[in-house]
């Protein structure tokens, strides 16, 4: 008995030239890619680790404002003695201050005001900053170690020849790719970000905190700040996607992006101290470099995005870090187009590399 093929036929490899056959076929390849992430162990335990961490970085914040409000303060109020007290020379402080204990109330207010530095980030809004800060460091590490194992098993295992003789086109296989990463990253953005709003309306109330309205267009604000966290997370897996593509290796796409982003950080070190020594021109030039580098920003974009919903959050309103832009130098629209060019860059690189590469390879 002759076997049957039960393998899909792609639109590709009929000859049919279908625009919506094509995005058809690639959605079921993108489908096919997401259902492989899933399935593989490495998800399940990245992903474990990812919720796991933080809530057990939760865990310390809470534990940190029991232990804030059951500590006593010992801090002394000091006040200069008077300028007659001090020709006099009474008390024997040789004419300097006098320091008292602080009251009772004194002290629960600066108890008060530590208790509320600590639960922000466990109070919504803050709390969406918090959840976004750590999948931005976290997230980004983890995604970036999935997407370098995924695209690079593609070669190592032989699947993405058998994809390409089996007629799948080389745009076609990209274009899945990318969208399941893209996929990926909406998703990780989204699910860390509802995780902190619940934390906020949950935990933050629980501590005393009192929950604050959201600004005028708040919901937009959340839209943009949810865009920009996972932007951050496609672009650095994108090195990773770029880097296990042209390498043909699972290893090249986990180290690249964990490379890239330990090299910007000594890069920026180094310029800066070089910048201090280096007068003029050229050492204004060497300060602005690394407003281009990708790592710089992506996080002013999600700086910039989460700042309409920054007069939600006391610790921000009131404290050193309110107003303006939050110190940064970078625009929100250079951040923009900067971090889409480099996604550009490292996807258009990807498919020269395909397009160039035999089948064979």
């Amino acid at each position: 008995m002759t076997p049957v093929n039960t393998a899909p036929v792609t639109a590709s490899a009929v000859g049919t030239s279908s625009p919506i056959a094509w995005l058809l076929d690639t959605w079921r390849l993108t489908r096919w890619y997401l259902f492989a992430a899933w399935r593989r162990v490495m998800s399940k335990v990245l992903l474990g680790i990812l919720l796991g961490l933080f809530v057990l970085i939760t865990g310390f914040i809470v534990l940190g404002f029991v232990v804030t409000q059951n500590s006593s303060t010992v801090a002394r109020d000091c006040q200069p003695v008077p300028a007659a007290t001090q020709q006099a020379g009474d008390n024997g402080n040789g004419g300097q201050v006098v320091c008292e204990p602080l009251s009772a109330q004194q002290q629960q207010q600066i108890r008060d005001q530590q208790a509320d530095s600590i639960r922000a980030p466990l109070t919504f809004p803050g709390s969406l900053q918090f959840a976004g800060g750590y999948t931005t460091f976290m997230g980004v590490i983890l995604l970036a170690i999935l997407a370098g194992a995924m695209i690079g098993s593609e070669f190592g295992q032989g699947t993405i020849r058998l994809a390409l003789s089996r007629g799948v086109g080389r745009a076609q296989a990209l274009t899945a790719q990318v969208a399941a990463l893209a996929v990926l990253a909406l998703g990780i953005g989204l699910g860390m970000l509802l995780l902190g709003a619940l934390i906020g309306v949950t935990i933050g109330p629980a501590l005393g905190a009192t929950l604050s309205a959201l600004p005028a267009g708040g919901v937009g604000a959340l839209l943009a700040y949810w865009l920009a966290v996972s932007l951050y997370l496609f672009a650095i897996a994108a090195i990773a996607f770029f880097l296990a593509t042209l390498a043909r290796s699972t290893a090249a796409g986990i180290a690249g992006p964990l490379g890239y982003l330990i090299f910007e950080l000594i890069a920026i070190g180094v310029l800066s101290i070089v910048a201090l020594a280096i007068q003029g021109d050229t050492g204004d030039f060497l300060r602005h470099v690394p407003d281009w580098f990708l790592g710089q920003n992506l996080g002013a974009l999600t700086t910039a995005a989460f700042q309409p919903l920054a007069a939600a959050v006391p610790t921000i309103r009131g404290g050193a870090t309110g107003g303006g832009n939050g110190g940064q130098t970078i625009g929100t629209m250079h951040a923009l187009l900067v971090s889409l060019a480099y996604c550009a860059l490292l996807v258009g690189s990807t498919y020269f590399i395909m397009r160039r590469r035999d089948v064979t390879d």
